[in-house]
């Protein structure tokens, strides 16, 4: 394996971890799986700087 395909895959299971431990196991989901994620997501981030402000 190339030195440059080894990187680019660390830098992806960090990703992976990183959705794997905010609820999303993305080997395992579907498209509309991800879909709901990120809007939940994106409602909670904005919940959260809403009750920041």
């Amino acid at each position: 394996m190339a030195p440059r395909e080894f990187d680019r895959l660390r830098a992806l299971a960090r990703t992976v971890s990183w959705f794997r431990a905010a609820g999303l196991d993305l080997a395992a989901a579907h498209d509309a799986d991800v879909t709901a994620f990120v809007q939940d997501f994106a409602t909670r981030a904005s919940a959260s700087d809403a009750a920041a402000g």
